[in-house]
This record gives structure tokens, C-alpha cells and sequence, in this order.
């Protein structure tokens, strides 16, 4: 697996760090960095007509919100959206990276913390660690690998409150801005909220409640000793809730052992992973590690 990071961790959280060396050595992973501002050349790049034909995907796959509709008073925010998934893309493709983080304190002239980009990514089976946790990122895409083919998915989360009632084991989990829509099957709405860290435009993003059903979601490594894979049956609506600001997170999540796949169960033997409205999305093969 090759991981790319842009920018570095999160400053004071430096459990989300690790040895990448150790890494490549004992996982086979590969742990690199880019430099944020070559994704920002990246996303400048983008031609008007690429953003326009991704800008009709949202329109057709999503509940758009008004003010981001072609001729709404925020709609560049959402074709920014739309190059900066444009430019991730690009990278992850060229590097051969199937797993990737990034920080709200190194954005360098990013205009948005990516927020839509990013679910639509861990959707298509991507790896992805919030605040420079590649270890997430990597984790998350072990996730989306095991339940290829499956119902639900997998998803970055973050753990907040646990309440460990012995056959009763609850975990409210919630994250501001990242979490996959592959954990639904509504369709789900594209909306515009403030964002309290990063200093940058309010980011596009996802808006949807997680359903009962299967699906894995990996805690941010900053739990520390708690750092692990939680499969659970899924939340039952209407466990989403909005927090200050218009984010919503999922809660409720219900703790079960671990999931373990078929020793021999590899990418090309589960090429799809059910996104949103169950559209069949390609999972990405595993890549090389040079």
C-alpha cells in the first residue's frame, strides 16, 4: 500500500505520528509526503470543463443546496469542491496511492479544507486519515478492502464517549467533516457550513444520517491505547445529529468483535464497494510498493 500525506500532522497530536520506516519493513507500507501546495497547483489547474462535468455528477447524485446551484450565491464554493476532488484525484492516481491524509494546520494556499472531495473518496475505497494519521488512513482502507462486496462501509470516525454496560457496549462517535456516505444508502445532501479550524472558506460537504447496517469505522489513532478497526450494525436512524455550525456526526455506534476476512480474499477477488442509492463503485486493485 503506498500512502500519501499533504502537509504533516496536526501540531500537539503526536500520536497520530509513527515509524515509516517500521512501517514499509513490517506492513509494507509506504508512507510519503506532499507538499500542499503541489495540490494546490493541482486543483488551480483544473479545466473549467472537467469542473462543469463533475459539478453535473453532484447535481445528479446529490440534493444540492440552493445557494450552491449554478447561479446560487455560494456555487464557486462548490466548483472549488469539485477541482479540488479533481486534483486529489490526480495525484493518487499518478503516485499510485490507495490511502491519503491531510491537516487542518497545513492548508497551505488550499482555499477549503476538503471535506466533499474527501468522503467521495473513502466512498470509491480510498484510505483516509484526518489531521496527518496515516496510520488511520491506512486502517481505513484495510476496512474498505475487507468489506468489499458487502453492505455498508468503511469510514474514518472519531470516539468521544463510551459507555461499557456489559452486553450493552455503546460508543458515540462523531467527526466535523470527513465521514464516508458510504455508511448510508439515502441520498444524501450537499451543503455548506462554517468550520471553526483551519482559517480557511466554509467547505462543501455531505450531509446524510447512517441507517442500520453494517459497517467498519476506524478512530483516530489520538485514543491511543483504543486505536482499532470497531465493526458495528450501524446507528438506526435518526442517530445523526447537528452540532454548532451545521456539522452533523453519527452516534450510537455499537461495539462488536472485530471482523476478520478470508486469509485469501484479495482486491481483484471483490472489484466493487456499494456507495450511496447502492451505485456500484470500483474498488481501487492494491498497488506495488517500490
Amino acid at each position: 500500500m503506498r500512502v500519501a500525506r499533504f502537509g504533516d500532522n496536526t501540531r500537539n497530536v503526536a500520536v497520530t505520528e509513527g515509524d515509516k520506516t517500521e512501517a514499509e519493513i513490517r506492513l509494507g507500507v509506504s508512507v510519503n509526503t506532499w507538499g500542499v501546495n503541489e495540490l494546490v497547483a493541482r486543483v488551480d489547474a483544473q479545466a473549467d470543463a472537467d469542473i462543469d462535468a463533475l459539478v453535473q455528477v453532484y447535481l445528479d447524485e446529490y440534493d444540492v443546496a440552493p445557494e450552491l446551484l449554478p447561479g446560487g450565491e455560494r456555487h464557486e464554493s462548490l466548483r472549488y469542491g469539485a477541482a479540488t476532488e479533481l486534483g486529489l484525484r490526480s495525484i493518487l492516481e499518478e503516485v499510485g496511492a490507495t490511502a491519503f491524509t491531510d491537516s487542518f494546520e497545513d492548508l497551505g494556499d488550499l482555499k477549503q479544507l476538503p471535506g466533499l472531495a474527501v468522503q467521495r473518496l473513502m466512498a470509491d475505497g480510498y484510505g483516509f486519515g484526518a489531521e496527518g494519521d496515516w496510520k488511520t488512513a491506512v486502517l481505513v482502507r484495510i476496512a474498505a478492502v475487507m468489506g468489499a462486496g458487502l453492505p455498508g462501509g468503511a469510514s474514518l470516525m472519531e470516539d468521544y464517549t463510551y459507555d461499557m454496560t456489559p452486553g450493552e457496549e455503546l460508543i458515540l462517535g462523531a467527526h466535523m467533516l470527513e465521514v464516508s456516505p458510504s455508511l448510508t444508502s439515502m441520498k444524501p445532501s450537499l451543503e455548506i457550513h462554517p468550520l471553526g479550524i483551519g482559517g480557511k472558506d466554509d467547505p462543501v460537504r455531505l450531509v446524510f444520517t447512517a441507517e442500520a447496517g453494517p459497517a467498519v469505522v476506524v478512530a483516530l489513532s489520538d485514543q491511543r491505547e483504543r486505536f482499532r478497526l470497531v465493526a458495528h450494525r450501524g446507528c438506526g436512524a435518526p442517530h445523526g445529529h447537528d452540532e454548532p455550525g451545521g456539522h452533523r456526526g453519527v452516534g450510537g455506534l455499537r461495539a462488536h468483535r472485530e471482523r476478520r476476512a478470508p486469509r485469501d480474499r484479495r482486491d481483484h477477488d471483490h472489484p466493487l464497494v456499494r456507495g450511496p442509492g447502492a451505485r456500484e463503485r470500483r474498488l481501487l486493485p492494491p498497488q506495488p510498493v517500490l
